[in-house]
């Protein structure tokens, strides 16, 4: 497998997302430990620097436009006309932004499920189906969007959540000749109640992009159940140090010698420190190394 480590930079190191300062500091910090990319969302000034910063350090970029559309809840599946307008407009503004820093991959999500499953679906593919037009007419030749599902059962209630969906709307994609992708997150998984190295291999033909993220499923009352990004050093959480080796290990014979995989850790640093933090994550996991 020909493994590109890549980091979730804005809940890693909040400040990222407003200061290019603090940006630059990060990606050098990452690139410096062995990070050959960044996934990332970014709305402070100086914009057209982030696009320097990452060519400086070779680090290769994705931006997160699934950040912005939760925060302002538009949904690329929205049934209704003017709020799928709405997010799509968000998401060519998104697009405008990677491109003009050099970044060629959008990250997505669908949104929420609606009332009408398949009104949903013709909707976040009619979405899609825009944005690839807007990217044709922009002249982005090499743009590409990679849709993360999301889970529809646990919080976030989205309408790609399970793998099957994700496959099938994935194909659905690739034969209207957009370059879509899937970006399979180990936590989404486990809130949905499936197996992650099931859903890897079902999904592999349109998938070569992985988040490790963590999550806490024992107890519902308990404050951290749910989506919440959490560490690998958290106990009783799905994916630990030991079950993210384990895992790794399965995901090398899925993605055997030669083929490609980005592997990004995903987690929300609370502590002071987001540096000696994320330096202690990244050295938790030696297998990776």
């Amino acid at each position: 497998m020909r493994l590109m480590k890549s980091v979730c930079t804005t809940v890693f190191f909040p400040a990222t997302r407003k200061s290019v300062e603090e940006f630059a500091r990060m990606a050098e910090f990452v690139a410096g430990l062995g990070a050959q990319g960044i996934e990332f969302y970014y709305d402070g000034p100086a914009t057209r620097e982030i696009g320097k910063i990452l060519e400086r350090n070779r680090l290769d970029g994705i931006f997160i436009a699934v950040l912005p559309s939760k925060e302002q809840k538009l949904w690329l599946c929205h049934e209704d006309p003017a709020a799928r307008e709405a997010a799509v407009k968000m998401v060519c503004g998104c697009m405008d932004w990677a491109q003009d820093n050099g970044i060629q991959a959008l990250m997505l999500n669908s949104g929420r499920n609606g009332k009408d499953e398949n009104k949903n679906l013709d909707a976040l593919a009619d979405s899609v189906e825009r944005l690839h037009a807007h990217a044709e007419r922009s002249g982005y030749k090499q743009q590409r969007f990679c849709l993360e599902p999301s889970d529809a059962t646990c919080e976030a209630m989205h309408l790609i959540g399970p793998y099957a969906k994700a496959a099938a709307f994935a194909e659905r994609m690739r034969k209207a000749r957009i370059p879509f992708e899937l970006t399979m997150d180990t936590a989404h998984s486990s809130e949905d109640g499936e197996d992650f190295v099931e859903a890897l291999r079902g999904v592999k033909p349109y998938c070569r992009h992985v988040h490790f993220a963590n999550c806490f499923l024992a107890d519902k009352s308990n404050q951290f159940y749910g989506d919440k990004h959490l560490g690998f050093e958290y106990p009783e959480t799905v994916w630990g140090p030991e079950a993210l080796a384990k895992l790794f290990a399965e995901i090398e014979k899925i993605y055997p010698e030669g083929e490609e995989l980005r592997l990004a850790l995903e987690v929300l640093c609370r502590d002071e420190d987001p540096y000696a933090y994320f330096k202690k994550t990244w050295e938790s996991l030696p297998f990776l190394h």
